[in-house]
């Protein structure tokens, strides 16, 4: 309170009315909120890193804590939550720029850069919108007056005697004579206009002067102060929404926020050794290794994840790193890794996020609701709200641990979403720690390539780990200066025997290649045969059509076995998050026959495991991954194979205009019928298909320097979670588009249209419907959101009946 009134910076709506914070109590509590930030492990390396004083980061970032919300201190914001009504012609970020800057130039203050406030200034103007080119532009009333009430000056003292009291620092002192009517004259084009030409001019010319080291050093700063305030502002905000309903008056003021909930167990490094029955000799290697950069090199199922664990692990424990992000190549895979890592670490430890985490999500509070409560009565806007909190703070890496896909990595570089600078500020004090890649997809390594460099620039610990890591790429993305660690135990085994076919495991039936796939009558009756035997068989095959073509003619010979999969990627997401929990349950109880028919998206990192299994033609790394899934870990073959078919067709695997890729050949000729394959084998194969590769531009240098401080915004930069746009880091073979199979309205009626009835198809799909009137497609509005409703028979077992293409639907007319 001062002069009779009170400066309101927050309003929730609780059951008995409405409740206030104060400003001086929410910019409080904000400070309180950055202390826990500060002891976090991490910082004071990230200080050392950049010869930053501990004592000055605490000073300007408390400050900026402060001072982000005061362009609230105007009347028109106050008018507008007065009548509790936000005002985003209004932006009080933007308002707050005159008192920014005024403050630290009177007081004298240290800055993160060099020019004044800049850093300081900027993070406080985007704490609520993202910093782009075309930020505040275009604002309705460009002429409206900022109008800072009188009362701003003396509250603004005593927020700095609060705060120099806080820390001990005698630099924050009131002033008496602030110029409140001159910052109140400003209008909003002025402050747009200092924003984008004076503050944008001098970040301008650090980006264009061509010095990258400069221009990183600039990112990082601004984007690590950045997430101490998000964090700290969102963690305050959230403690006010929480406490509102048990306070006795109309406005609070501080509420003291308590901790961050989330840590690593004190005893992390203790469960993952205990998790193993004993260290190999490089996994002793890395968990007594600090090196910040490290290529891992040891086969499937012998521990690397441990391994990497490990190494982050200790980094921790010396205060090197705050959180481990591990970097996956797939969705899959990152689903299987959190769930496992959160049985290792603990559920409140293991963040999760990739374009379809969402539906993870609310499974995963479905799950926890219902055994919470002892019912499957639950509330679905509950559900939903949880899971959209789950995903928010997977997205932005909040948890100790956090498991994503490399693509989202790469798009927190280059403004990919809408608060990807604020994650790329708390990626300042984490380790990355990248999981297998496809050698085959040059676009994508050219882009880890340039997001190695920029890490080595940023001095973030990273470690990448591969089973078949070829040379070609150690010396295309430099990492011949890394520390290198290989389990050479691990290398020598030979889990399997290596057995080339002669014909194709399917081909085009009637020898049209309109007619359907058949498979090959001695393969069918092979597996048929180890079914009947008690194996566990995977089947890969390249494509969804080959798939379904081979698990219905496996099913038309076993009836209604019950232990008979086919997995793909063409179910609706909540159908294929059924099987893959059917498969691993299986699995894990070592119930047989099994017999799983699958596409590539078992190749990586699923901790799964057959007795058979066959393959049809791929290049050799992603056989290599595929074979991971045989005798997974065993030293010696006995008995177990790896049956490789060649290919009718060499789709997915092509380039330029349908040409098969040059490293399916090479993979054949080098095969070897009887040979009991050892993982030393597949590196060195690796090495000789891939020995003329090279990687050619990558986007991110130019992109990550355009989004420096500025630049475009996420809707600019890529068009949803999938599907790239200015930035495209993935070669993408065959795009498709998420629709919900009309089989599902019929089954569930309106509750079908749900994201967890989502399933992708090919766009090509769409185009042909088009073209020739199939009448495949059609909008379904529902509220304000309209989904695409696809006619194709669909059915939970094998998924959309693509052999239905080009027919037209019964009961469809032409109009």
């Amino acid at each position: 309170m001062t002069g009779g009134h009170t400066v309101l910076a927050k309003l929730v709506t609780t059951s008995d009315g409405v409740r206030y914070q104060s400003l001086p109590g929410h910019s409080q509590d904000t400070v309180t909120a950055l202390g826990y930030l500060l002891e976090e492990p991490g910082v004071a390396a990230f200080c050392r890193r950049w010869s930053i004083p501990a004592r000055d980061l605490e000073l300007l970032s408390s400050l900026v804590c402060l001072l982000h919300d005061w362009g609230k201190a105007t009347r028109p914001f106050q008018q507008a939550i007065a009548q509790g009504r936000h005002s985003p012609d209004f932006p009080h970020a933007l308002v707050a720029l005159p008192l920014i800057v005024d403050v630290w130039q009177r007081l004298r203050l240290p800055t993160l850069w060099p020019d004044g406030p800049l850093l300081e200034a900027l993070a406080v103007v985007s704490h609520h919108s993202g910093l782009y080119s075309g930020l505040y532009k275009g604002l309705p009333r460009p002429n409206e007056r900022l109008r800072y009430l009188p009362q701003t000056a003396p509250l603004l003292d005593e927020a700095l005697a609060w705060l120099g009291d806080r820390l001990g620092d005698s630099r924050l002192r009131p002033v008496g004579d602030w110029p409140v009517d001159r910052w109140g004259s400003y209008t909003l084009d002025q402050c747009v206009n200092f924003l984008h030409y004076r503050l944008g001019g001098t970040a301008a010319g650090v980006t264009v002067s061509g010095d990258d080291a400069a221009t990183v050093r600039l990112k990082c700063l601004y984007s690590f102060l950045l997430s101490l305030l998000k964090r700290a502002d969102q963690w305050a905000s959230q403690h006010f929404e929480s406490a509102a309903t048990g306070l006795a008056v109309s406005v609070g003021e501080s509420l003291t926020p308590p901790p961050m909930p989330w840590r690593l167990p004190q005893d992390a490094r203790q469960r993952v050794k205990a998790s193993l029955p004993s260290l190999y000799p490089y996994q002793q290697k890395l968990a007594e290794m600090d090196s910040p950069q490290v290529v891992l090199m040891a086969p499937c199922g012998r521990g690397k994840t441990e391994a990497a664990l490990l190494w982050a692990l200790r980094l921790w424990e010396e205060g090197q790193i705050g959180r481990i992000v591990l970097a996956m190549p797939t969705q899959v895979t990152s689903n299987a890794m959190r769930q496992r890592l959160a049985e290792l670490l603990g559920g409140d430890a293991v963040g999760l996020y990739h374009g379809r985490s969402y539906m993870e999500h609310r499974e995963l509070q479905r799950l926890s609701l219902s055994q919470e409560r002892e019912s499957d009565d639950l509330d679905p806007v509950e559900e939903r709200e949880a899971a959209k909190s789950e995903n928010y703070i997977g997205e932005h890496f909040l948890r100790p641990v956090t498991v994503t896909t490399v693509d989202h990595l790469l798009y927190t570089f280059v403004h990919g979403y809408r608060q990807a600078d604020m994650s790329l500020g708390i990626l300042q004090t984490a380790a990355i720690v990248f999981d297998e890649v496809h050698y085959y997809d040059r676009r994508m390594l050219a882009e880890l390539r340039e997001l190695f460099r920029i890490l080595r620039l940023m001095r973030v610990p990273h470690l990448l780990m591969s089973g078949t890591l070829p040379s070609f790429l150690i010396s295309e993305a430099r990492l011949g200066d890394y520390e290198h660690v290989s389990d050479e135990e691990g290398l020598g085994r030979r889990p399997f025997y290596l057995h080339t076919r002669d014909e194709p495991l399917l081909q085009k039936a009637e020898g049209g290649d309109g007619g359907p796939w058949a498979p090959s009558p001695r393969a069918l009756a092979e597996l048929v045969h180890g079914y009947r035997e008690g194996l566990v068989q995977f089947v890969v095959v390249n494509t969804v059509g080959r798939a379904q073509a081979l698990y219905r003619a496996l099913k038309g010979q076993l009836g209604r076995e019950e232990r008979l999969l086919c997995l793909h990627s063409r179910f609706a997401y909540q159908h294929r998050r059924e099987k893959e929990k059917r498969l691993l349950e299986w699995l894990e109880r070592g119930e047989r026959p099994l017999l799983l028919v699958a596409t590539q998206i078992i190749e990586v990192s699923l901790n799964i495991s057959c007795d058979r299994m066959f393959s049809e033609l791929c290049p050799i790394d992603a056989l290599a991954q595929r074979a991971g899934r045989l005798h997974r870990g065993a030293a010696k073959p006995d008995g177990h194979r790896l049956d490789i078919f060649p290919v009718a067709g060499p789709e997915p695997y092509v380039e330029g205009r349908n040409q098969p890729l040059p490293y399916m050949e090479r993979t054949w000729q080098l095969l070897q019928n009887g040979l009991p394959v050892s993982y030393g084998w597949v590196r060195e194969a690796c090495d000789r298909v891939y020995h003329d590769a090279t990687l050619g531009l990558a986007d991110l240098p130019r992109l990550f320097r355009e989004c420096t401080l500025f630049g475009p915004n996420h809707d600019e930069v890529r068009f949803s979670e999938d599907q790239g746009k200015l930035y495209r880091p993935r070669q993408i073979v065959m795009p498709t588009i998420d629709v919900i199979p009309e089989a599902v309205l019929e089954e569930r009626g309106d509750e079908g249209l749900d994201p967890i009835y989502l399933a992708p198809v090919p766009v090509w799909w769409v185009g042909k419907s088009n073209r020739e009137g199939l009448g495949l497609f059609y909008p379904h509005s529902r509220g304000s959101r309209t989904w695409l409703v696809c006619r194709l028979p669909y059915d939970p077992e094998v998924g959309f009946h693509e052999e239905a293409l080009g027919q037209p639907l019964p009961g469809y007319v032409l109009d």
